[in-house]
């Protein structure tokens, strides 16, 4: 009698443990903490070259975003650990890529730049490991129906909608009539490039405005007189712009020869939205200049109630008082948004973290800069893309960016037209 009660006791604690360990998420939870201690990411961007210093900042965001998880214990117990990859051109992006695949076994790749973003989608893709684009918009990434991509970051053809939107309220602002208005749309010729290009100009006739001028160049161009030349022929009331500091600095050194002047000029944040612009060309002479950015530093408290957090980590990390550009800010929350799938992703098996990432649903103006998360679902021509990652357009006043369209600081109103001794 007393071996059978203990055989009866056994097998109810044994249904017990069974059921215990069977329990929702719990059993995943368990075996993913029981088979490793760590996260490995893989961050690779070109951090030399042409766009070096917004690529380092948004590296710092990442570092800034996993000191910040790990200071809280991690994700289920785990601590988070960054390999970081220069890759300043396809060969090498695509064979550091495969190294953090295959050598460093990082659990999630995490891309900045679209160059390198693009590139590594079909090594990403062959290998089933999820790829979190951080920053970067072209629309290329997003845009193969790809099952293992995710952009937190917005898209350049909405930062070339915008520049389209603004320029026509700008424009009635001025008391320029729009139909008669001639736009100049130019950039370079990478994929961001000719992405944001495309949309503005698109935008720009949609809106009924006449395209005086449409060109694309080469960052690495030493010279820049003949498109000058064809703007001061076309004689624009607004220029639109996707560049980099390098073409971005020769233009406007070069434009005061030719005496080109316009009452709106709007670039990507990526040339005149980040402080190599302010430093290189001082305070007096970028006042009032116009950038489509991602939100930054002077965003309101209502619409970024992230944002005070976020600073006092980055000067704690940076030593600096202000952000450089606002990718740092942006990397920042877009991995903030990987955390949240990670803390609900049955495992690190890239299904799982997949599935919680289509899942997720995070309100805008809650999380670090302001964006919301909510990626586009399968059969959708951007799937995987973050539409809650909104732009703004920024303007230098008194050497900050400030947010004034279309939202805007009530203390630092826009300025039009444009009011400097740049050109």
């Amino acid at each position: 009698m007393k071996s059978k009660c203990i055989s009866i006791k056994f097998l109810i604690v044994s249904f017990l443990i069974v059921l215990y360990c069977l329990s929702p998420g719990l059993f995943q939870e368990r075996c993913m903490a029981a088979e490793k201690d760590t996260i490995k990411i893989g961050f690779i961007a070109p951090l030399t070259g042409t766009y070096s210093d917004i690529m380092v900042e948004s590296l710092k965001g990442v570092i800034i975003a996993v000191d910040y998880i790990n200071a809280q214990g991690g994700i289920k117990g785990m601590k988070v650990e960054y390999i970081t990859k220069d890759a300043p051109d396809a060969p090498s992006t695509i064979s550091e890529c495969e190294n953090l695949i295959n050598l460093e076994k990082v659990d999630i790749i995490v891309p900045s730049s679209s160059s390198a973003g693009y590139t590594i989608v079909p090594i990403c893709e062959r290998a089933k490991i999820i790829n979190w684009h951080v920053c970067g918009g072209a629309d290329v990434i997003t845009a193969g129906n790809n099952k293992y991509v995710f952009r937190a970051c917005g898209l350049n053809k909405e930062e070339g909608t915008l520049q389209a939107d603004f320029t026509y309220d700008a424009l009635q602002r001025l008391g320029i009539s729009t139909d008669k208005a001639r736009i100049a749309v130019i950039g370079l010729d990478s994929a961001a490039g000719v992405a944001t290009g495309d949309a503005a100009e698109e935008r720009a006739k949609e809106l009924g405005m006449q395209i005086v001028l449409r060109e694309a160049y080469n960052a690495e161009t030493q010279d820049l007189s003949s498109l000058l030349m064809r703007l001061v022929d076309a004689k624009p009331d607004a220029v639109l712009n996707c560049g980099s500091p390098v073409d971005t600095k020769l233009f406007f050194r070069q434009a005061s020869t030719f005496g080109f002047k316009v009452p709106i000029f709007i670039a990507t944040g990526g040339s005149i939205g980040s402080d190599w612009f302010l430093k290189t060309f001082g305070k007096d002479k970028v006042n009032t200049f116009l950038s489509t950015n991602w939100p930054g530093e002077t965003t309101s408290k209502e619409y970024a109630p992230g944002l005070e957090d976020f600073m006092k980590l980055y000067r704690e990390y940076t030593g600096r008082e202000h952000l450089y550009s606002c990718h740092s800010l942006t990397s920042y929350t877009s991995m903030l948004f990987l955390w949240d799938v990670l803390e609900r992703a049955k495992s690190l098996d890239s299904e799982d973290i997949r599935e919680a990432a289509l899942l997720t649903d995070i309100p805008i103006n809650t999380v670090g800069c302001g964006w919301g998360a909510k990626f586009a679902p399968p059969g959708d021509p951007m799937m995987g893309q973050n539409l809650r990652a909104q732009n703004v357009v920024t303007q230098w006043q008194d050497g900050k960016l400030y947010t004034v369209w279309p939202i805007e600081d009530p203390e630092h109103k826009l300025i039009l037209p444009i009011k400097s001794d740049i050109w």
